[in-house]
């Protein structure tokens, strides 16, 4: 199962970390943190993740998973990745 963690500027770091353990803990899954950009990205209070691959750069996915926190509104209204999430949220069934 290929598990994919949207991770942008001010998001809610246990929105973000307390799904990241318990998807790694699931059999079989591969998990893939997705941001807009390569490079850090600051939580809300400052602490920073390195993503694994950019939207640009990441295959379909069959879970895809957003955090919440007060920066979700600019991912809101941010085109792009309102376009990256149905485009590579769903792993065409085969």
């Amino acid at each position: 199962m290929a598990i994919g963690m949207l991770i942008f500027p001010d998001m809610t770091q246990l929105d973000f970390t307390g799904p990241y353990k318990v998807f790694t803990k699931l059999p079989g899954a591969e998990v893939k943190v997705v941001a807009p950009l390569a490079g850090p990205v600051s939580a809300n209070g400052g602490l920073r993740f390195l993503p694994d691959t950019t939207v640009d750069n990441t295959p379909a996915f069959d879970v895809l998973f957003v955090p919440g926190g007060p920066g979700v509104g600019a991912v809101i209204e941010d085109r792009g990745l309102l376009g990256f999430v149905p485009s590579r949220g769903f792993a065409p069934a085969t």
